[in-house]
């Protein structure tokens, strides 16, 4: 799903414990910027930052493009003590 702010992708349990894994299907929500060796650059596509999280069967990663997006969400995830890279 593509919108104003960001890409998003959303993925469900594969059955595959190798593909789950890659995954990280278990991983607490987060608010993080792009790796510095450009490992998550997503292809080059612009971007700040995303917001990632699993729920064991669930796994969302949000893409974000615009800064002052990424800082309204980090007011957000520390206001509900939630991990949020500077």
């Amino acid at each position: 799903m593509e919108n104003n702010y960001g890409r998003e992708v959303v993925a469900t349990a594969t059955g595959d414990p190798i593909a789950d894994q890659a995954m990280d299907l278990k991983r607490p929500l987060s608010l993080r910027r792009p790796c510095r060796c450009g490992c998550d650059s997503r292809g080059g596509e612009k971007g700040v930052g995303y917001v990632t999280g699993g729920s064991g069967k669930h796994f969302v990663s949000v893409w974000l493009e615009h800064e002052d997006v990424y800082q309204a969400l980090q007011a957000i995830f520390w206001a509900h003590n939630l991990p949020a890279e500077v």
